[in-house]
């Protein structure tokens, strides 16, 4: 009985770690033709200081892009539109994924819409000091 206590006390200070670690992350805002929305996030590692020369590391991944990019809505956006990429934090650099080709795209903060018509799938990755944080967008190309 005292092992299973030990085992669920260890499970929830886990979660409660992995909640504090995720409300940390900061937010990347995608906006488009005038309208913001909040990207998801899918993913993270994070550094941390424990004491004067100890460090731990908090690492988290998604679910997986399929189920992510299924779960969230798309932004609105037209042929040739220009979409911005902004954080509530300096980022040190930024990597844009096309999805669906697997292709890098940039390492900029605007990322402009394609000219043909239907959803799109990108993955950022940002990245300040160690940290490492993942979000996905979708965008619908009307």
């Amino acid at each position: 009985m005292k092992k299973i206590f030990i085992c669920l006390l260890l499970i929830v200070a886990l979660v409660i770690a992995s909640a504090k670690d995720q409300s940390n992350l900061p937010t990347l805002t995608v906006s488009a033709n005038q309208v913001e929305e909040e990207a998801t996030h899918c993913g993270y590692r994070l550094m941390h200081k424990d004491h004067l020369f100890q460090k731990t590391v908090s690492i988290a991944d998604c679910i997986g892009i399929n189920e992510v990019v299924n779960q969230i809505e798309e932004v609105k956006v037209s042929r040739n539109t220009a979409v911005e990429l902004s954080f509530d934090e300096t980022m040190d650099q930024l990597v844009i994924l096309d999805w669906q080709q697997d292709v890098k795209l940039k390492t900029s903060n605007v990322l402009i819409a394609p000219e043909e018509l239907g959803t799109y799938v990108y993955v950022v990755t940002a990245y300040w000091g160690e940290n490492e944080a993942t979000y996905v967008i979708k965008l619908l190309v009307e």
